[in-house]
């Protein structure tokens, strides 16, 4: 019975250390624990459980244009970045996009755009400090996947 025990907490052990899942969901409950009034009693309840779905949002890797929640003008000034989907909020440049969008939905008070906005950026900063986004994998996984970067292998073929 020991070594079946041992044997299947040797199985779960790296299921524990995966670097995607529910990670994002305490980073959004541990963000909205601590914002000021009225953010602080806006997420509570519905508006908690889409905060935490909604930090998972650069990882979804959503067309700008086919969400409706991105407003026509947030989509403009997204295009101007070169950013099509929520996956480019991974990087350093993709964080300021995001907080210029947080900034620019709460002085317009689109309360909802500002939560998405927040979440947003609250991945991409968590995303900095995981183990799965270390410098060289971070740079692996979105930057060389990037055709931007037109990178190529030995012999010139593209990656």
């Amino acid at each position: 019975m020991r070594v079946f025990c041992l044997f299947g907490f040797a199985l779960v052990l790296p299921m524990l250390a995966f670097g995607w899942g529910a990670g994002h969901d305490v980073v959004g409950r541990a963000v909205a624990a601590r914002l000021p009034e009225p953010w602080h009693t806006t997420l509570q309840g519905k508006a908690l459980a889409l905060f935490c779905a909604d930090n998972h949002y650069p990882d979804a890797r959503v067309d700008f244009k086919a969400d409706k929640r991105v407003t026509p003008d947030e989509v403009s000034y997204l295009a101007g970045k070169k950013m099509t989907n929520s996956g480019q909020f991974h990087s350093d440049e993709g964080r300021g996009v995001a907080f210029t969008l947080l900034v620019r939905a709460l002085h317009e008070n689109r309360p909802e755009s500002a939560l998405l906005w927040l979440a947003t950026l609250s991945h991409s900063t968590a995303d900095m400090v995981a183990c799965n986004h270390d410098p060289i994998v971070h740079l692996a996984t979105y930057g060389w996947n990037d055709p931007g970067w037109n990178f190529r292998l030995p012999g010139g073929k593209s990656l």
